[in-house]
């Protein structure tokens, strides 16, 4: 037997999901999620991010970029490396995300 609008159901459940997971990605001042971003698009978004949290006295910020090639956590890691926002950064604990994501700490 098929309920009547039990697939309408799952699709709004499946939409408010969706936004709350975008919501958190853009809500939260401290993580950084550039998932599916391209490593230049990646850069511009960074130093916003550090722009923004050195603004608001931010401590930490991790940068979410995943596993994939490596390519984007090889760019990701150069820039931080050269960036007069970072004081030191690191791979996350296995707890945080291990190698799929970096850990910034700015400068007081």
């Amino acid at each position: 037997m098929i309920l009547p609008g039990k697939g309408r159901i799952r699709k709004d459940l499946g939409d408010w999901l969706g936004t709350m997971k975008r919501t958190r990605r853009e809500e939260d001042p401290s993580r950084l999620d550039l998932h599916g971003q391209r490593v230049e698009e990646a850069i511009e978004m960074i130093e916003r991010k550090l722009d923004q949290a050195m603004l608001s006295e931010e401590r930490e910020v991790s940068i979410i970029h995943g596993h994939g090639s490596g390519r984007l956590k090889k760019a990701v890691r150069a820039y931080l490396s050269q960036s007069p926002y970072v004081a030191t950064f690191r791979p996350g604990n296995s707890w945080e995300g291990g190698d799929g994501i970096t850990v910034v700490t700015l400068p007081i």
